[in-house]
């Protein structure tokens, strides 16, 4: 799906004010391609249609926030951090509250 500059703006805005995603100048192929994959789920070629029936059906909304954003961290898929958490981070505040008298 192409995005006329106009069209691209209205993404833009709407998904900056409604959920905080701002997508710059220069991320708007990245933009099109998500756009084109949820259009395609759910049979909609036109970039104005799309947005119609993002901003009024929260299911719709909630598919294209899956496709934009990445659901995962790494940080609970990192033992280092647990790692330090165990080693150094538990067992000071352990000491630090025992000093305190709690």
């Amino acid at each position: 799906m192409h995005l006329r500059p106009y069209e691209f703006e209205r993404f833009r805005s709407m998904l900056e004010q409604s959920v905080g995603l701002y997508f710059a100048d220069d991320k708007q192929r990245v933009l099109e391609s998500k756009l084109t994959a949820v259009g395609q789920m759910l049979g909609v070629a036109d970039g104005l249609t799309l947005l119609e029936r993002i901003r009024r059906s929260p299911g719709d909304r909630q598919l294209l926030l899956n496709a934009l954003t990445v659901g995962e961290s790494y940080f609970f898929r990192n033992r280092p951090h647990f790692d330090l958490l165990r080693e150094r981070i538990l067992p000071g505040l352990g000491s630090s509250a025992r000093g305190r008298g709690l």
